[in-house]
């Protein structure tokens, strides 16, 4: 052994080995913060103790590491700080003689605050105005207390100091307006972490739509196209909207960014009604209010319909003017033209047809036509033509003859004109009411008829004018052919008819007729019987063998003055009667004078045993020409009786002159004129049959025919009838 290593052992033996003191331990540096990622040093020492001295440090009873020190002066440890670096911390020191733990000194590892999440939690699978939302920050790591902020859009919502510093939560009712970015920061004093940003759509239903029907006017027409316009003014995108008529479903539009949708319908009739519309973004269907339409349809092209009563229109009807559209929105105002000139108006407020009556005037003719107008322009109809038919009036009738005389061989006209009627007329010209001929004038104006005269065209000559609208009969004109046996009608007959033509129906040509022929074997007649003493009231009727119809014929008359009274004479002087019976039969004309002309003075009958007589009653004079001729009676043995009544009888009173009688012709001029009767204002007239001498009263007579015109007839319409009056 060297002196060295003598000498050190010699100092160890001769040292005394100190047990340890109880170590101190130290955190370097003092007082700082521990931060996570940084280095901390642990020095133990023990003030007292041999060498070599056994050090170990330890976190809570965890053994970290072991130093050996060989000398005075302790020992250290450095470790890099974690979030799990922070508790407490002890160490111990030991020689030999026993370990010695050191006071724990405690060590809070500070961590930052780690980035935080943010989380946005609501009820559904979409965020919904007025859903409650959980906005959820949260790190993973970080020393508390962390203060969690929460961001909308870089605006501040609120902020919360969680007890654990885990992570916080932050409630908001959404509206509307919280759409938007959202964020949130977590900060424990070393710095603040913020989250990444969350979007949020708050989702806002449909509002209840705006349905806007547009069409082009001011009204819905048939053929335009209207716009129907739909319009929630809230409601997130995409919302989907739905047309309804009648609640029909029409078609639908999608909005993508929210707002307007249109839907364009081409309008026929059918679509009036109700319409609305849907708004539906997914969040429920909203229904608009029902919105009407009115489609007008305009008034189609009238049809015009002229109604009469008859089947011509005849000046004096009512015609109507019947004007209907057969398509038209009510209301339809209809108006009525006449050859283009207004003549009126007439509405239909529930549509349809429109009537106009118009009193038919002979200018009424012309072209109609009518207007369907309901606001959407006027429809005319087509013209319909109108010949207002004028019925003929009273024809005149005129007999020319080449001299100021008729004789057997001339060549007389007969010329009928009706002064008003529309064409075509048909003009008939009668002999004692036996038709001669007639004639057409398609224009109007009057006809004529040429007649070579002979004797038996003595007689009463009258025309009719006829349009379709009833006949008219003119006034009964006389004429006396000049040259017959017995005597001649010079200017008197002549004038007499000029008379009745100038006078125009001031004159009533009646004869009173009585036919007094031979009686039959074994009856005699009494000399001394006057016929006009029987009953005036009642005439005689004898068996007549063959009974004869008599036919009617009907006059017009239309006397002046006031009343007309009837005189009926019969006087047959008994010494003669027989001869004048045998020979011939008188034809008489009698002539209805007015009240204030002179009264004609009477004209004895030249035949031999009678006389003409005349009667004046109440002014007027009834009296017979002279001249007028017998005519030998087919009848013999036969009496017959004629009678007239006339119009505006108040008084039948018959009047005889002593000592004068009168013989009639046989019934053929009766049946011509005698038995008819005018229309009776008494009651005393009836049918009378003659039947085996025997007279009986049967019937009233027949009423008058209707267009007889204003002073018509009646007569017996029975077989072996004869008109009588009590």
């Amino acid at each position: 052994m060297d002196g060295n290593a003598q000498g050190h052992l010699l100092t160890n033996l001769s040292l005394p080995t100190v047990p340890v003191s109880h170590p101190v331990l130290t955190l370097s540096p003092p007082r700082a913060q521990a931060l996570e990622g940084r280095r901390v040093t642990l020095h133990c020492e023990a003030r007292r103790g041999s060498p070599p001295i056994l050090y170990q440090f330890y976190h809570g009873d965890v053994l970290l590491r072991g130093r050996s020190a060989h000398t005075a002066g302790g020992a250290s440890f450095s470790i890099t700080l974690t979030a799990e670096s922070s508790g407490k911390y002890s160490c111990t020191a030991d020689n030999g003689f026993g370990p010695q733990r050191s006071d724990t000194r405690s060590l809070s590892v500070t961590v930052p605050a780690s980035r935080p999440i943010l989380t946005l939690r609501v009820p559904g699978t979409r965020a919904v105005v007025g859903d409650v939302m959980e906005l959820h920050c949260e790190v993973h790591k970080g020393s508390p207390p962390i203060l969690y902020r929460f961001y909308h859009d870089d605006v501040l919502l609120g902020s919360r100091w969680p007890p654990s510093g885990r992570g916080t939560s932050f409630n908001l009712p959404l509206t509307p307006e919280h759409s938007g970015s959202y964020a949130c920061e977590a900060d424990n004093g070393l710095g603040a972490q913020r989250s990444d940003t969350a979007s949020l759509r708050v989702t806002v239903p449909a509002s209840r739509p705006v349905l806007t029907l547009r069409v082009p006017g001011t009204q819905a027409v048939v053929g335009d196209v209207m716009e129907l316009h739909c319009e929630a003014h809230r409601g997130s995108p995409p919302i989907l909207y739905r047309f309804y008529h009648d609640d029909v479903f029409l078609g639908s539009s999608s909005a993508p960014s929210g707002g307007r949708a249109s839907f364009n319908l081409s309008l026929t009739p059918e679509h009036s009604g109700s319409y609305a519309c849907e708004a539906d973004n997914g969040l429920g269907a909203q229904r608009s209010d029902t919105a009407s339409l009115r489609v007008t349809v305009p008034a189609s092209r009238p049809v015009l319909t002229l109604r009469v009563p008859g089947t011509q229109a005849v000046v004096g009807d009512v015609m109507e003017l019947h004007c209907e559209a057969h398509r038209g929105s009510p209301p339809i105002l209809y108006r009525f033209y006449h050859d283009d000139v207004f003549l009126g108006s007439s509405s239909a407020p529930s549509g349809g047809r429109a009537s106009f009556n118009l009193s038919l005037t002979p200018e009424h003719s012309g072209s109609y036509a009518c207007e369907a107008d309901n606001g959407l322009g006027a429809q005319r109809s087509e013209v319909v033509p109108l010949n207002v038919t004028v019925p003929a009036s009273r024809p005149i009738l005129t007999l020319r003859a080449p001299g100021d005389q008729a004789f057997p061989g001339d060549v007389m006209e007969l010329h009928c004109e009706a002064h008003r009627g529309s064409p075509p007329i048909l003009y008939r010209f009668y002999h004692d009411n036996v038709i001669l001929g007639s004639s057409s004038v398609p224009s109007g104006g009057g006809a004529s008829f040429n007649l070579s005269l002979t004797a038996e065209h003595t007689g009463n000559y009258s025309c009719e004018a006829d349009n379709g609208l009833g006949a008219q009969c003119s006034e009964t004109v006389t004429l006396s052919i000049s040259g017959l046996t017995g005597s001649r009608l010079g200017p008197v007959a002549t004038g007499v008819a000029g008379g009745l033509l100038g006078m125009g129906g001031l004159a009533v040509v009646a004869l009173l007729l009585y036919c007094r022929l031979p009686r039959k074997a074994g009856r005699t007649s009494d000399p001394s019987r006057n016929p006009s003493n029987s009953d005036p009231q009642e005439p005689t009727y004898y068996n007549v063998p063959g009974w004869i119809e008599l036919q009617p014929v009907y006059s017009n008359v239309n006397p002046k003055g006031g009343d007309v009274v009837y005189s009926e004479v019969r006087r047959i002087q008994e010494g003669n009667k027989h001869a004048v019976a045998s020979d011939s039969a008188l034809r008489l004309l009698w002539t209805y004078l007015p009240s204030h002309g002179p009264i004609a003075s009477p004209q004895p009958y030249s035949a031999q045993g009678s006389s003409v007589i005349y009667s004046q009653t109440k002014g007027h004079a009834v009296h017979a020409q002279k001249g007028l001729e017998y005519v030998p009676s087919p009848w013999p043995g036969a009496w017959h009786t004629c009678q007239l009544g006339i119009h505006g009888i108040r008084k039948q009173k018959r009047e005889e002159v002593p000592g004068l009688g009168l013989v009639l012709p046989p019934p053929e001029l009766c049946k011509a004129l005698a038995c008819t009767a005018f229309k009776f204002l008494s009651r005393r007239h009836f049918c009378r049959e003659v039947s085996s001498g025997q007279a009986t009263k049967l019937r009233a007579p027949s009423p008058a025919p209707r267009h007889a015109g204003p002073y018509a007839t009646a007569h017996c319409p029975f077989a072996g009838f004869q008109l009588a009056m009590l």
